[in-house]
């Protein structure tokens, strides 16, 4: 099913859906009331089986009884693609231990994690519209500056300063060839020019046709070794099932240019 439409308030971390693909979400029977339902997503739980709260999903309803939309959002912002926010990083416990988090300050950030659900709900209560995306996307905009600030509270200098490391690097690693470096709030530290920027996008364009041409020749090379355990009947009769050989590139628009070679006896 094809959402209808999608509305991303970039910078605070909403993402809202409407339209049929949302369809088997609501509730049979009678329309449902205005107001929100909020699903806790990316939940999970610590050592101690508290359940943490990273982003949160919410179905908006409006009175006139318009088809939900669905939200999700977390309470540091998305902050880019490929960029976890710093309260997701939170929930896993590797990070909690590089932090060296002692146990006070891990309820402090559970309940920040509750209490931003709670800003939420309220947030989105009488519904989301188009109409309303200025005033979302200020509010959310508040509601996250207030939680970092809250966090930054909770987490000493030196926790805050090797948080943002962590999540820089899962930035970096996140990207493909490390597209990051020249995109989002690591060329904002590094204060790249815009030249530098052209130069580095055009340098990851060659080395990315580079990595796929060594990829192909990596496959060709496995596949070859893998075959050389076959008969050479079995490498025949390989041939016979296969028949002519052809190599293809997939072009924009899903169609393929298909390339025919004769087939190496």
């Amino acid at each position: 099913m094809s959402i209808a439409k999608m509305f991303l308030l970039s910078g605070c971390g909403l993402i809202a859906f409407t339209g049929s693909a949302w369809a088997q979400d609501e509730p049979a029977g009678e329309p449902q009331a205005a107001g929100v339902i909020v699903v806790e997503s990316s939940a999970t739980t610590d050592e101690n089986g508290e359940v943490v709260i990273g982003s949160t999903q919410a179905f908006s309803f409006t009175p006139d009884g318009a088809r939900p939309l669905q939200f999700m959002v977390s309470p540091a912002g998305f902050g880019g693609m490929g960029q976890q926010d710093q309260f997701s990083m939170l929930m896993n416990e590797r990070v909690r231990n590089e932090l060296e988090l002692a146990d006070d300050q891990w309820k402090d950030i559970q309940q920040l994690q509750s209490d931003f659900r709670d800003r939420m709900r309220e947030t989105l209560r009488g519904g989301f519209s188009p109409d309303r995306a200025q005033e979302f996307k200020e509010a959310l905009t508040s509601i996250r500056t207030e939680m970092t600030g809250r966090l930054n509270q909770v987490l000493l200098p030196h926790q805050q300063n090797r948080l943002e490391q962590l999540q820089r690097h899962m930035q970096l690693k996140n990207s493909e060839i490390g597209e990051a470096v020249f995109q989002g709030s690591l060329a904002e530290a590094l204060e790249l020019t815009e030249e530098q920027k052209e130069k580095l996008s055009e340098r990851a364009a060659e080395i990315r046709t580079e990595m796929q041409d060594e990829i192909k020749r990596i496959q060709a090379e496995a596949r070859e070794k893998l075959l050389k355990e076959l008969t050479p009947e079995q490498r025949e009769k390989l041939e016979e099932l296969l028949g002519q050989d052809f190599d293809y590139e997939p072009a924009r628009g899903g169609r393929a240019t298909v390339t025919r070679e004769r087939a190496e006896r």
